[in-house]
């Protein structure tokens, strides 16, 4: 081992020191808090099966703590004036895991729904909650509490929740191109000529905002195709363990 890794790894204990964590946590947040933000942050919630691997617990206990971490991460963001939020949650391709993991996801989807319905945190901060994806896929009930979530907070506007379900961007590219093709085909209004999406097509997203995404290690399919531009953050610690403040402003400038 160099000395540099010695150094990271000493740095590393030395920071996760608990009285030492709440100083440093206190110091980044006034950085962050009176410096330059984004507007929008989308991070890939990762690492739940393998943090609980790690443990020896099952893939369904990572799955929780990565489920409580998501409110504290709407806290954070809207405590420093972040006013959009996009979380990757289940993509397409995690249908084709073991059938058992995937109902334990949709059980956990299904709950989350059901406390966001008769939560009023969610009223009294006026979040608008939207799901991305091909959320026909999902099973039918938990449809139906996407719905209800969607109907119910689509008037907000002081914060924007964006959860990626049933997500690929490969997907999503594909899912636009047909509906324009249909659309030219009926006879609509997007000529050969038209290269700009029509509005039913055009995500869920407000105009004009830039997306930034906090990655572990890889893109995972995640909606790099929507900015004009977005910087990457690499945070290397499972999403499960994730402390405060995840987001460096540095990185926005």
């Amino acid at each position: 081992m160099n000395l540099g890794s010695v150094f990271s790894h000493f740095l590393r204990d030395f920071i996760n020191i608990p009285l030492i964590r709440r100083i440093y946590e206190r110091i980044l947040w006034n950085h962050i808090k009176n410096g330059d933000k984004p507007d929008h942050v989308g991070i890939i919630l990762d690492g739940n099966r393998r943090w609980a691997s790690t443990h020896g617990f099952p893939s369904s206990v990572g799955h929780n703590f990565g489920a409580e971490k998501v409110e504290a991460l709407l806290n954070w963001c809207m405590d420093l004036g972040i006013k959009i939020l996009t979380i990757y949650v289940f993509s397409t391709e995690n249908f084709d895991r073991q059938h058992n993991e995937v109902n334990e996801i949709m059980d956990l989807l299904r709950t989350k729904l059901e406390d966001v319905l008769y939560d009023t945190r969610i009223d009294d901060n006026e979040i608008n909650i939207k799901a991305l994806g091909r959320i026909h896929l999902l099973p039918e009930d938990v449809l139906e509490l996407v719905r209800k979530v969607e109907k119910k907070t689509e008037s907000y506007d002081r914060f924007y929740l964006n959860v990626a379900v049933a997500y690929g961007g490969r997907a999503e590219i594909v899912d636009a191109t047909r509906k324009i093709t249909e659309k030219i085909q009926s006879g609509g209004k997007n000529k050969r000529n038209d290269h700009s999406l029509p509005s039913a097509e055009k995500l869920t997203y407000p105009e004009d905002k830039g997306r930034h995404h906090r990655q572990q290690n890889r893109g995972s399919n995640l909606i790099t195709h929507e900015p004009n531009s977005f910087q990457i953050l690499i945070y290397q610690p499972f999403w499960t363990r994730t402390p405060q403040l995840p987001v460096d402003h540095h990185v926005f400038v």
